[in-house]
């Protein structure tokens, strides 16, 4: 070992070593903190100060044998228990799709979702704090062009108002990590970072009730307000904690009361839906005399004999009911196909993979790690209780939204959620928060935190 003058020269020699370069500032900050504490040790032992520096460097060890040693104990890596989950939430959504939906589309898709997922996990997270309003403004530009695209291509006059084939909206839930980003930069000013955190996550929400897309929309909104008023109750602006979430609370039911006034036709539409079994309401009915008639094991006994309202009873059957053999009510095919128990156990997966989103975001000690974490874990919980309810308990009175289960965009979002859930979670552990931020106000956060 060379010999070194300075702390500052032996640190860089053996920061050198470790590959991981947002590591180093909390390796500087442990070595100087490590050195200095050796070096005061042996100047009460009776040492000059040079003597004693140099002894503690000593003491310290070769820096490219310390350095490996760190280099191995930095390094981010996947939460293997989370990758091992998501493999098999995949291949049960696969499984699905190959039995029973047989969509020949999704193998492409599923491809280009796992390569998008390992590119956002590779990709640095923290990005969307540092850079958020970059984010937001590309992301509400993009809303705007593909809404013109699809309203000038595709729009369709009923009911008195357009409806918009969207293209590609699932693209929508890639809003959740950049709202994270603009929360997270919002901590600590009060009531001007409250209203502008609640502002700004209402554009992209009514964009997308203008579709209209209710479902998106119910996803997205839920998602970015459970968040916002979590960190309002736990006083992270700053503010009243009660006073913050009233503050939220009252507009949006405010908001909620206007919409549904404007928008009398949805009030109508559930009314047909559960009165009128021949007409707007068929589809809904057939599914719930399927359902009564479900079985633990095996198809429904209600396939035998068709109910009175059918017009066509020698078209009822699974293969005249395209419905049953869409991403949409994948979960109520194998109900009336296969059997309770395999439902059960398709719900059980989904619950056990969602349960896992939440076990290892709250494990995460990085606090926006944590923060975009929980709201990717937020997204699946409420796709995930949409599709159960939009198959079993309502069936087709929701717009169902099946996670990994569908093709087409739906699955790339998804995939892309997964891909920043796991790279938040690799720094677990790694580096702390003013490390990976690389600012002054790390710090501070990593101690308001901790």
């Amino acid at each position: 070992m060379r010999e070194y003058n300075t702390f500052d020269e032996y640190i860089e020699d053996t920061c050198a070593q470790v590959r991981c370069k947002k590591a180093h500032g909390d390796i500087r900050r442990e070595l100087a903190a490590h050195m200095d504490d050796q070096k005061q040790a042996c100047m009460v032992a009776g040492m000059e100060e040079k003597e004693a520096k140099a002894e503690a460097i000593r003491q310290m060890g070769d820096p490219v044998i310390v350095g490996g040693q760190l280099d191995r104990t930095h390094r981010p890596k996947p939460n293997g228990k989370l990758v091992f989950a998501a493999i098999l939430m995949v291949l049960a959504a696969a499984l699905v799709q190959a039995f029973i939906i047989k969509s020949a589309s999704y193998p492409l898709y599923l491809c280009i979702g796992i390569a998008l997922c390992f590119a956002f996990y590779i990709f640095d997270y923290t990005l969307f704090s540092r850079y958020t309003w970059v984010f937001y403004a590309l992301g509400i530009g993009m809303l705007l062009i593909l809404f013109v695209w699809s309203f000038f291509g595709n729009a369709i006059m009923l009911n008195g108002r357009y409806y918009i084939p969207f293209v590609g909206n699932s693209a929508c839930l890639l809003f959740l990590p950049v709202y994270c980003g603009l929360l997270y930069n919002m901590k600590g000013k009060r009531y001007f970072g409250l209203l502008l955190s609640f502002g700004l996550m209402l554009p992209p929400v009514f964009f997308v009730l203008i579709i209209p897309h209710f479902t998106m929309a119910l996803i997205l909104g839920v998602s970015c307000l459970v968040l916002l008023l979590a960190l309002a109750a736990k006083g992270w602006f700053n503010t009243s904690p009660a006073g913050s979430v009233l503050l939220i609370l009252l507009p949006i039911a405010l908001l909620v009361v206007l919409y549904i006034i404007s928008n009398p036709l949805i009030l109508r539409r559930l009314m047909v839906i559960f009165t009128d079994k021949t007409g707007a309401g068929y589809l809904p009915s057939e599914f719930q005399v399927l359902l009564s008639g479900a079985q633990p094991l095996g198809e429904s006994t209600a396939w035998a004999t068709p109910p009175a309202f059918v017009n066509y009873p020698e078209f009822w059957s699974v293969e005249n009911m395209p419905d049953l053999q869409s991403a949409d009510f994948a979960l109520l095919s194998v109900i009336v196909n296969h059997g309770i128990l395999w439902g059960v156990a398709l719900c059980a997966v989904i619950g056990a993979f969602v349960g896992f989103l939440f076990y290892v975001a709250r494990k995460q000690k990085n606090y926006f790690a944590r923060l975009i974490a929980h709201g990717v874990a937020l997204t699946f919980c409420i796709q995930g209780v949409i599709f159960v309810l939009a198959n079993t308990v309502l069936p087709a009175t929701l717009t169902s939204y099946p996670m990994l289960f569908a093709s087409g965009t739906t699955i790339v979002a998804n995939m892309i959620l997964l891909g920043i859930f796991l790279s938040a979670c690799k720094w677990n552990g790694v580096a702390s928060e003013a490390s990976l931020f690389h600012s002054r106000e790390g710090s501070k956060r990593e101690k308001a935190c901790a």
